[in-house]
């Protein structure tokens, strides 16, 4: 018998099979799956503290537009506040009359300063500076509410609410001076005068401007403590407390 001669068999290279390439590919969609929401999660994060540090920010500013307002408030100046109410909320309009600008650099060039509140197509609120000069005032009080010039100063309000404190009653009031009319046509007199009064006129007229200025304050009341309560978005409400010094006219 004769034998055969032993012949080597060949090395066979082996591929990956069909059930390898799934699981291969499972987990890659696995990791990219949760890559993907790592991202999203930080890019989520840092678009809500973004939005909570401006609306943070907001709120200090306007914090401190108030306080500014109310701490350094003139003694010819008046205080009135109003409300309108809009299905289950208030609309606020709180008036300054003869104050500084808080538009202005130099604290000059308005005479009528308002915070006023309205309502936003997205159902939130907003609330807006509007600065009046004389002019604009008159016609503002008409009901043009285009009006001077407004600054938006919050959004996406959901409760904004101003109490003055009357220390003659010991209680928090929703309304201040509501009844009485902006004192903007003495004020017209008076700058049409000084237009063309020479400067003796001039100080021999600021005495007279002093006094009737204060004739006309008082028949208001002067604030001391005023307060605002105001929720952003879904936030809690914030309280916040301003001091109007009770100062005497020179």
């Amino acid at each position: 018998m004769k034998l055969q001669p032993h012949v080597p068999h060949r090395c066979r290279k082996r591929a990956f099979t069909l059930l390898e390439m799934v699981m291969v590919m499972f987990v890659l969609t696995l990791l990219l799956g949760s890559i993907f929401a790592i991202v999203r999660g930080t890019v989520q994060l840092t678009d809500e503290l973004a939005v909570v540090q401006t609306r943070e920010s907001r709120m200090h500013g306007l914090s401190r537009l108030c306080e500014r307002m109310f701490r350094h408030l003139p003694a010819q100046a008046m205080v009135r506040l109003r409300n309108k109410q809009i299905g289950s909320r208030y609309l606020y309009q709180l008036a300054l009359v003869n104050v500084p600008s808080p538009m202005s650099a130099s604290g000059e060039g308005a005479e009528v300063s308002v915070l006023e509140t309205d309502e936003a197509p997205d159902g939130y609120l907003r609330l807006f500076l509007r600065s009046l000069n004389t002019e604009h005032a008159m016609a503002w009080e008409r009901g043009e509410g285009e009006a001077g010039t407004r600054l938006l100063l919050l959004d996406q309000v959901a409760m904004l609410e101003w109490r003055f404190f009357n220390p003659r009653s010991g209680e928090w009031e929703p309304l201040w001076n509501e009844a009485m009319a902006l004192p903007l046509e003495e004020r017209r007199v008076t700058n049409a005068r000084e237009a063309v009064m020479t400067p003796e006129d001039s100080a021999v007229m600021a005495g007279q401007t002093a006094t009737s200025a204060m004739g006309a304050m008082e028949r208001g009341q002067r604030p001391q403590l005023i307060e605002l309560r105001v929720a952003v978005g879904a936030e809690e409400p914030q309280r916040m407390l301003f001091w109007a010094p009770n100062l005497k006219a020179q």
